[in-house]
């Protein structure tokens, strides 16, 4: 009777699984018709060129139903021109990029139609591919009792208390040991300046120290800062209602910090890395920080609030000022959603980074190009330091004007 009940089961979520499948095709040249990649080309010759008949007859009109008996639906896609590489130019490898975009597009066209089980060919890049169709299909189904997550998926997770537990989900089973400190510890560090963003809100604040060890013990690490707000009201200084739903996203620096060292350990990089993360939420109310709170720092010195809706910055003074004094770190990489001024700038095509080092830079630069996240350098030369720094000859010059006015009364 057991044997007959798990058949019945097992038929029952057979007939609950629908296929899909995604293919490439390369844009056409010319009078000559497009051209599918080399995994195409085998799944065309596989229902017995119906694929090709259906391009020629209705273009890439897709996704098309009951083409195989194995998948119930079959998206093809444009690829883009066949042979592409690198472009110096634009700074992308457009056939990478090709792919992954290509890839995401027939995923989710597929997970319209219902599909349970997207299938997708490499598109002669494989990696990219996965990459661009995992990202697509994501949906937060924690409601669902469902689990799926990639590093960039984190970034999509609210309150500090449920992204620390998804980092713990996905990191310590990769060997990554993770430390979930709590507001005692907090206050105990003196962490003043991430205290005073998060007392706004009710969540409690939590910081996160993560250590991946590669190599030996003893070896300097390399150190991660993550801005991890899960959400930036912009306290009693409030942002615009039009877009105050993505200001979610204010804790994607922590979010990339968590990818980073599960990537780190998934290839057993021989380095060691930690990535601390301070996680709050920046809320409007009486417990909130004012403009022109002033708060000690523990290198000694005070910093002023004067926009509240700034609080990255605030929230990650302490924190890298503690993370340098214990980890003394051979290189320190700060990642957040500060530079407001970036995205006018730049837009969506690439991200800005500061660097001291032109050597660091490149290799952001190199591996930017090859994912299709894309890093545009900004000066930090002396003039800019100038310009915050105290100036001496300014403050002489103020007070021979003050004084000059002051004989004349």
């Amino acid at each position: 009777m057991k044997d007959v009940e798990q058949r019945r089961h097992y038929a029952e979520k057979c007939d609950s699984v629908i296929k899909g499948v995604v293919v490439g095709v390369y844009a056409k040249k010319g009078d000559r018709q497009p051209k599918m990649t080399p995994s195409g080309e085998k799944f065309d010759d596989r229902v017995q060129g119906k694929i090709t008949d259906l391009i020629r007859e209705t273009g890439l009109s897709g996704p098309w139903m009951n083409v195989d008996a194995e998948f119930r639906a079959v998206a093809v896609v444009g690829v883009g021109q066949e042979g592409a590489g690198f472009n110096d130019l634009e700074m992308i490898d457009e056939g990478m990029e090709n792919a992954r975009v290509a890839a995401g597009v027939g995923a989710r066209a597929l997970q319209l139609q219902g599909c349970t089980d997207v299938f997708v060919e490499s598109m002669e890049y494989a990696e990219q591919a996965a990459e661009g169709s995992a990202l697509a299909v994501w949906r937060y189904n924690t409601n669902k009792r469902t689990h799926f997550q990639t590093g960039a998926n984190l970034a999509r997770r609210p309150t500090p208390t449920i992204f620390a537990q998804s980092a713990v989900d996905a990191l310590c089973p990769c060997g990554v040991s993770v430390e979930v400190h709590s507001m005692d510890w907090i206050e105990s560090k003196s962490l003043n300046s991430f205290l005073m963003v998060a007392k706004g809100s009710c969540e409690p604040p939590i910081i996160l120290e993560i250590a991946y060890c590669g190599t030996a013990p003893e070896d300097k690490p390399i150190l991660l800062l993550g801005k991890g707000i899960t959400f930036n009201s912009g306290g009693l200084c409030l942002r615009p209602k039009d877009c105050l739903s993505m200001y979610r996203g204010c804790m994607s620096g922590a979010a990339a910090c968590v990818g980073v060292i599960r990537a780190a350990a998934g290839l057993s990089l021989p380095l060691n890395i930690t990535a601390l993360l301070p996680l709050c939420e920046n809320m409007p109310s009486g417990m909130a920080a004012k403009p022109g709170d002033v708060v000690s720092l523990l290198n000694a010195k005070t910093l002023g609030f004067v926009d509240v809706s700034k609080a990255g910055v605030m929230a990650m003074a302490d924190p890298l000022l503690y993370a340098q004094t214990i980890y003394k770190p051979r290189m320190v990489v700060d990642i957040a959603t500060v530079g407001y001024a970036v995205c006018s700038a730049l837009g969506g095509a690439a991200a800005g980074i500061f660097s001291n080092s032109n050597f660091v830079y490149k290799q952001f630069e190199k591996a930017g190009a090859l994912t299709g996240d894309r890093v545009w350098r900004l000066p930090l030369w002396r003039y800019f330091k100038e310009l915050i720094m105290p100036n001496e000859t300014f403050e002489i010059s103020r007070l021979f004007y003050f004084s000059s006015l002051l004989r004349k009364y």
